[in-house]
C-alpha cells in the first residue's frame, strides 16, 4: 500500500456537529417566525424548507446548485404559501439573519481541533472536501478558526459537482499533489464519502457508530480516529 500523503474531511456530520447544524437552522426560523408574526412553529417552517431542498438533491452530484441560492428560494417559496408578499428588503433580511445566526450557533464535532492539529503534526497534507458553497465554508471556516490547520479546502460550488461525481474528489487530488492511493477521505456519508472515495481509488474512513465493511478505517467519533489516522502514517502505509 502506498505511503499516505494527505487526508481530506468531510464538513458536515464529521468536522461539524449535526446537532449545532439543526438548532443554528431553527434559531433562524424562530427569528422568521418572529418578525413576521408567524402561527407555524419552527419544525413546521423547516419541513417546508427541507421540502424545497430535497427536490434538487438528486441532481446536486451532476450540477451544483449553491445551498445559499437554493435556500433564499426556500424562503420565498415558504412564504408565499403562508400567504405573505416579500421584496428585496425582506430577503436581504433573512439572508443576513440566515448567515449571522448559523455563523454563531455552529459547533465543531468533538475531537475535531485535536483530529486537525495531530494530522497537520504528521507531515501530511490535510484538507476540507464537502458539498458546500464557497461562502458557507468561509463562515464555517472563519468563524470556528481553521483555517490555520488547513492546506486546502475543496467545495462543490468551487468545482460544480457534488460527492460522489468523481470530478470532486480529482480536484482535491490536484491540491494536494498525490495520486488516488496516497489520499484518504473521512466522512460520515456511505454513499457521498466512503463509495465516493473509493470509486477513485482513495481510501475511506467511516465516521459513523453504524460500522461498515465497506470502509478502509472505521470510527465512532474523530476523537477514535486520531488514533488510527497516526498508525496508519507512523507505519507507512
Amino acid at each position: 500500500m502506498a505511503r499516505l500523503k494527505a487526508v481530506f474531511f468531510d464538513l458536515g456530520g464529521t468536522l461539524i456537529d449535526l446537532e449545532s447544524d439543526k438548532s443554528s437552522h431553527l434559531k433562524v426560523l424562530e427569528a422568521m417566525k418572529l418578525r413576521y408574526g408567524l402561527d407555524e412553529s419552527a419544525a413546521d417552517l423547516s419541513r417546508g424548507f427541507l421540502s424545497y431542498m430535497g427536490r434538487f438533491e438528486a441532481q446536486q452530484a451532476q450540477h451544483w446548485r449553491p445551498i445559499l441560492e437554493l435556500t433564499q428560494e426556500a424562503f420565498e417559496e415558504e412564504m408565499a404559501r403562508i400567504g405573505i408578499a416579500v421584496d428585496t428588503r425582506d430577503v436581504q433580511w433573512f439572508m443576513k439573519t440566515y448567515m449571522t445566526t448559523y455563523g454563531r450557533g455552529i459547533m465543531l464535532a468533538k475531537g475535531a481541533i485535536d483530529t486537525l492539529r495531530g494530522a497537520k503534526l504528521l507531515g501530511i497534507h490535510v484538507g476540507i472536501l464537502s458539498d458546500v458553497d464557497d461562502d458557507w465554508a468561509k463562515l464555517v471556516l472563519d468563524n470556528l478558526r481553521l483555517r490555520p490547520l488547513l492546506d486546502s479546502v475543496t467545495t462543490s460550488q468551487t468545482v460544480g459537482v457534488a460527492k460522489p461525481n468523481p470530478r470532486i474528489f480529482m480536484a482535491a487530488l490536484k491540491k494536494a499533489k498525490c495520486e488516488p492511493n496516497e489520499a484518504l477521505l473521512v466522512g460520515d456519508s456511505l454513499e457521498r464519502d466512503v463509495r465516493g472515495a473509493k470509486a477513485v481509488g482513495m481510501r475511506a474512513a467511516h465516521i459513523s457508530p453504524q460500522p461498515s465493511a465497506e470502509a478502509d478505517y472505521q470510527a465512532k467519533t474523530l476523537v477514535e480516529f486520531l488514533p488510527i489516522l497516526k498508525k496508519v502514517v507512523e507505519s507507512g502505509q
